[in-house]
C-alpha cells in the first residue's frame, strides 16, 4: 500500500509541475490539472472496487471514457479480456482522458460525425498493443508544439509497460498506438470481446 501511495503521489506531483509549465495561463493550468487528477481519482475508485491488484481492460476504457461521451455509438471498442496490473491500470486510464479531452477540443468528439476505434492485443510473448484511431473529425491539423499531454501519452504511460508510445496526425484522424509488454498468459480464446461504452448520464 505504502509503494502504491507513493507512485500516486508521483504521478500527481508530475501532472502539477508539467500542467503549470506547460500551460499559458493560470486559469488554464488550474482546470487542466483539476481535470487529470479527476481522471486519476476515479482509476483510484476502479482500483479501490477490484482490491487494488488489477483491473479488466475494459473496465478502465469504459471508465476513462464516460464523462466525455454523451451518446455510446461514437466509439467502438475491440478487444479481449484481459486484467491489467494497478499501475498499467491507472496510466492507460490517464492516456485515455488525454486523448479523449484532445478528441472533444479538436478531433473526432468536436463534430457531430466523428468516430473513434479503440482495440488492443495480447501475445503469448506477452508483446501487448493498444491503439487509439479517430475518424470523421474536423481536419487534422499537427499542433506547432508538444506539451504535457504528449508526453503523457508518449513517454510516461509507456513506460508502465516497458515500450513505446506514438502519435500521428494522418490525414483520416489522430492515430495513438502504445506497444508494449504485459507480463502473463494472454485470455485462451481467440475471439475478441466487443463492447461500448456507456456514457454516464447522471
Amino acid at each position: 500500500m505504502a509503494h502504491r501511495i507513493k507512485n500516486t503521489l508521483a504521478m500527481v506531483k508530475a501532472i502539477v509541475s508539467q500542467t503549470m509549465r506547460h500551460a499559458d495561463t493560470k486559469e488554464e493550468a488550474a482546470v487542466t490539472i483539476d481535470q487529470r487528477i479527476a481522471a486519476l481519482a476515479s482509476a483510484q475508485d476502479l482500483l479501490r472496487q477490484t482490491t487494488y491488484a488489477s483491473a479488466t481492460i475494459h473496465e478502465v476504457v469504459h471508465g476513462a471514457l464516460k464523462v466525455h461521451l454523451e451518446s455510446d455509438d461514437r466509439v467502438t471498442i475491440d478487444g479481449v479480456r484481459l486484467d491489467l496490473p494497478s499501475q498499467a491500470a491507472l496510466g492507460l486510464s490517464l492516456a485515455i482522458h488525454e486523448l479523449a479531452t484532445n478528441a472533444a477540443k479538436y478531433g473526432a468528439l468536436s463534430n457531430e460525425t466523428g468516430h473513434i476505434r479503440i482495440s488492443w492485443r495480447h501475445e503469448a510473448d506477452d508483446a501487448f498493443r493498444f491503439e487509439w484511431r479517430e475518424e470523421g473529425g474536423p481536419e487534422v491539423v499537427k499542433p506547432a508544439r508538444r506539451g504535457f499531454g504528449s508526453r503523457l501519452t508518449n513517454q510516461i504511460v509507456p513506460s508502465y509497460f516497458d515500450g513505446s508510445g506514438e502519435t500521428a496526425f494522418t490525414p483520416e484522424g489522430l492515430r495513438y498506438v502504445l506497444d508494449g509488454t504485459l507480463p502473463g498468459e494472454p485470455p485462451p480464446s481467440a475471439e475478441p470481446t466487443h463492447a461500448r461504452p456507456v456514457a454516464d448520464h447522471g
